[in-house]
Formats: C-alpha cells, structure tokens, sequence
C-alpha cells in the first residue's frame, strides 16, 4: 500500500493506517552479551554487591545515616533502642484505646483493635534489621 494519497504531499500517512516503526542499526553495535547463568544466586548477589560498593566509593565520603551499622553501636545501643520502640508500640496502643474509649466504643471492640495494632507494629519492629 503507497503512502502516496490525496491527501497533498507525497509520504504523507494515509488516515487510519499507522506506519512501521524505523529499525535503526549501528555499525560498531558490540555483540549482544551471553545471558547471565543461573548457578548460585548467592555468588551473583555478592558479585553485585561488590560492584555497587566499587561504584559507590569509599565510605568515608559518603554521607552518613540515621542508625549506624550493627557493627559500629555501642553494646547496649540495640537493645536500648528495641526497647523505646517498644514503649512506643503501648504508648500508641494506649492512645487508641483511649481515643475509641472516649467515643464510646464497646470493651470487646477497643481490645480487638488495639491488639491488632499492636500486633502489626510488633510486626514491622521484628521485621527490622537496622535495630
């Protein structure tokens, strides 16, 4: 079918008939890469590791966190900080206790949500590698 229409100028579309997309290709295009073999994942992921590290540079230049690392904390730091997130954990209970006890929720339903509440938060602080 000729893009050539009534429609005015030579190669112009033809309505309602959408042209093939244009392939373009390199001359000095390297080979495609052989697809990466699947034998150990944990060699793959320490390979992938070390070349994030290597493209990050050294760590003395990068700009530092929150929590340091498990390896820099003083002893007692990890359990001092479980510990707070744990008293935050019943403090946030306790509001939402006091909050549906004020609205005049019934017993059976305040227990059930802050149980769930504290639950899940429990959830999330276990979950946690950083603490």
């Amino acid at each position: 079918m000729s893009t050539r229409g009534t429609s005015g100028s030579p190669g112009s579309p033809v309505p309602g008939v959408i042209p093939e997309p244009v392939r373009v290709e390199h001359d000095d295009a390297p080979p495609a890469a052989a697809p990466p073999t699947r034998s150990d994942p944990g060699s793959e992921r320490e390979a992938r590791r070390t070349a994030r590290e290597q493209a990050r540079g050294p760590s003395a230049e990068r700009p530092g966190v929150m929590i340091p690392n498990r390896r820099k904390r003083l002893p007692l730091e990890a359990p001092l900080m479980r510990a707070v997130a744990t008293g935050g954990i019943v403090g946030i209970a306790v509001a939402v206790a006091a909050i549906m006890g004020s609205q005049g929720s019934q017993a059976w339903l305040i227990g059930l949500v802050v149980s769930l509440v504290s639950l899940i938060l429990a959830a999330v602080l276990g979950s946690s590698r950083r603490l």
